[in-house]
């Protein structure tokens, strides 16, 4: 297994904004075989949270979410700090359909 550090945003919808304008910011350490891998596994790692993270910013009423792809890079070996799947979850399950993933890479 790789680590790899991912770096994005959920944008999600809240009645009072426009689509997708509401967004909360994500860096997240995550173990995979592979880049497609490390995608696959934060998509499902975000559908397994995605109730806490909202409740943390009080949204309501969201019925789908964009997981954005900011930075997604290899990282050595580090101590201490948590996984955000210390179990991953297997590549031939397939992505929620109330999460789209979209990748905005920036330098």
């Amino acid at each position: 297994m790789l680590l790899f550090r991912f770096k994005g945003a959920l944008r999600y919808t809240r009645i009072s904004c426009m689509p997708f304008r509401a967004v909360l910011g994500l860096a997240k350490l995550i173990q995979a075989d592979d880049e497609a891998d490390a995608l696959h596994q934060a998509v499902h790692c975000l559908d397994r949270d995605l109730e806490d993270l909202l409740a943390q910013v009080n949204a309501a009423n969201v019925s789908y979410v964009r997981l954005e792809v900011h930075r997604l890079e290899r990282e050595p070996a580090t101590d201490g700090e948590p996984l955000w799947n210390p179990t991953t979850f297997a590549t031939q399950l397939p992505a929620p359909p109330h999460i789209g993933l979209f990748h905005c890479r920036r330098s």
